[in-house]
């Protein structure tokens, strides 16, 4: 079920969605220091179909800083623009978001974050996300 204003922040109705998504990034991390930073550029289309079908596309450029504060825990911080490549091409959606990844065991962490997205439509449109996320690599 998709709601009216879903996540990013354009009006969709109730019904099938499908999105492609293509993203590289790119990481920086010196030598011996605790910090690293990470730029991912992503480029996804979705499209709706239910009565009225529609087709958006975005370019979405994720910044992110990360420090370990301990052998266990990193804090980290990113910003990331929702760009429409629609007819007008604007910045339709803002994402800021600040964590805490606690490494449990090898392959496995907890992620605990805020997010905050904020519409274009004037900055009245604010979703806050408090989350957290369990992860298994293997």
């Amino acid at each position: 079920m998709v709601s009216v204003l879903d996540f990013h922040g354009w009006n969709t109705t109730p019904g099938p969605q499908a999105r492609v998504t293509l993203a590289t990034y790119l990481n920086w991390k010196p030598k011996g220091q605790p910090f690293s930073m990470q730029s991912r550029f992503r480029v996804e289309q979705y499209w709706s179909s239910w009565q009225d079908s529609q087709t958006l596309r975005f370019l979405r450029l994720r910044t992110k800083g990360k420090v370990s504060l301990f052998k266990f825990v990193d804090v980290y911080g990113s910003f990331e623009p929702f760009i429409s490549l629609g007819l007008r091409k604007q910045v339709s959606l803002v994402r800021f978001e600040g964590g805490l990844n606690w490494k449990l065991k090898k392959g496995a962490q907890l992620n605990s974050f805020y997010r905050l997205e904020v519409n274009n439509n004037y900055f009245r449109n604010k979703i806050h996300t408090i989350g957290i996320v369990w992860e298994i690599k293997y």
